[in-house]
């Protein structure tokens, strides 16, 4: 009866430890973390971006949006953007998780640029009825890739996040490709530059490529010659690659003033498929200055697409005099000495 006593008081005080053990544990563990998400949208749910910031003293706004799957630039004749650049912003934003915000106060959103007035980069998208977005704003480190953020309608700033706002773009050739034209040189057998408005009212370039040479069509000689090929050559490959700087329609009717109906210069491409052999011509017909701007109208017969190429590519189309043998110059130019 004695060692029953003594084993219910032995149990009693196990028992004890215990809850004493179990309370321990709880009491020191971690506190629960709260993890958010930015949006309950996935990807394709959502159908536009706005993109807002400021480049100098000016605010900027650029639009995105999401057209059966592709995304384009409703501001630009919905031209279509580099979808791994638009998918690397959605990405970057709906596999944020937040948690433990660093500050809550007006002061410090404006000190850490994700205020209403202050902020590097406002993201927004429409949610059925509801605008969700969040300001983007001051690197969190300067070892790291880490930003600042603030979610639309709450105070809370958060740091950690994988972003930042030199990513996120405010202009037309952060989100296209600049380049429009890019030949192969080696795959050009021909080419002719119709020029027009010039000193001699219009000139003409037309050259063939033959055993490795380029030859110029109808030197007024009695064989026909290579001509400079270094320099030509060195034409060629400069005209072969084009980027631009801007969008500036698409289709017919061309912009008013762009004179691309007529265009003063027209450039043919003749190229042979390597597989095939089979050539194909691609045109480039470059017009007149853009109206209140510096850049030049052009497009090509590959698309229907439109674009505003800068003053430094226009001015490089003027035929060189350099080309051509002196034969052909004093022929063309009676002044030429």
């Amino acid at each position: 009866m004695r060692v029953s006593k003594i084993n219910k008081i032995f149990a009693i005080v196990l028992l004890l430890q215990v809850v004493f053990m179990c309370y321990k544990a709880i009491s020191t563990k971690d506190p629960v973390v709260v993890v958010k998400k930015i949006t309950e949208l996935n990807k394709d749910q959502i159908s536009s971006l706005t993109i807002q910031g400021k480049q100098g003293k000016s605010s900027l706004t650029f639009r995105l949006r999401n057209m059966g799957g592709t995304w384009v630039l409703p501001d630009k004749y919905n031209f279509p953007v580099e979808q791994k650049r638009a998918h690397q912003l959605l990405n970057s934003f709906l596999s944020m998780r937040l948690s433990k915000p660093v500050a809550t106060s007006i002061a410090s959103q404006s000190r850490l640029f994700v205020s209403e007035r202050m902020y590097a980069r406002k993201i927004t998208w429409p949610n059925g009825n509801n605008l969700e977005g969040f300001y983007l704003g001051s690197p969190a480190g300067k070892a790291n890739m880490l930003s600042h953020i603030r979610l639309l309608g709450e105070n809370e700033v958060y740091q950690g996040v994988i972003m930042n706002s030199w990513q996120v773009g405010l202009s037309t050739r952060d989100w296209i490709s600049p380049i429009f034209l890019d030949l192969d040189v080696d795959d050009v057998v021909e080419f002719r530059q119709v020029q027009k408005n010039n000193s001699y009212g219009k000139d003409e370039l037309y050259v063939r490529r033959v055993n490795g040479h380029w030859i110029l069509q109808g030197m007024p000689s009695v064989t026909q010659e290579p001509f400079n090929p270094v320099s030509f050559s060195s034409y060629l490959s400069m005209q072969c690659f084009w980027d631009l700087d801007d969008i500036a329609g698409k289709g017919v009717p061309f912009p008013p003033n762009s004179n691309l109906s007529d265009a003063p210069i027209v450039m043919t491409f003749t190229i042979r498929d390597k597989k095939t052999g089979k050539t194909r011509d691609v045109k480039v017909y470059v017009g007149y200055k853009q109206a209140g701007g510096e850049g030049y109208y052009c497009r090509t017969s590959e698309e229907p697409w439109i674009y505003i190429i800068s003053p430094e590519k226009a001015y490089s189309f003027a035929l060189k005099r350099e080309f051509f043998g002196d034969e052909y110059r004093k022929n063309r130019d009676p002044n030429s000495k």
